[in-house]
């Protein structure tokens, strides 16, 4: 399962960033992504495993990465 199937199925879309967050992640970085509500998220890789952390409702600055809430029965 590829890194944006992995975050899909803890129920985020990645909108914009994908070259950013792939390129962060395959060096060993966490990457922060945002919601448009605001809600920050923290991505990161641990042994081929995608990890998504919420970190907060109120993120301050503008995240690289926008992601959405994966809406079910919605085709991406």
């Amino acid at each position: 399962m590829d890194i944006f199937d992995q975050i899909e199925a803890v129920g985020l879309h990645v909108i914009s960033g994908h070259r950013r967050l792939q390129g962060a992640l395959q060096a060993g970085h966490a990457a922060m992504a945002k919601t448009s509500d605001g809600t920050v998220y923290q991505i990161s890789l641990q042994n081929g495993a995608v990890r998504v952390q919420k970190l907060s409702t109120t993120g301050e600055g503008v995240p690289e990465i926008l992601v959405a809430p994966v809406v079910p029965g919605t085709l991406h």
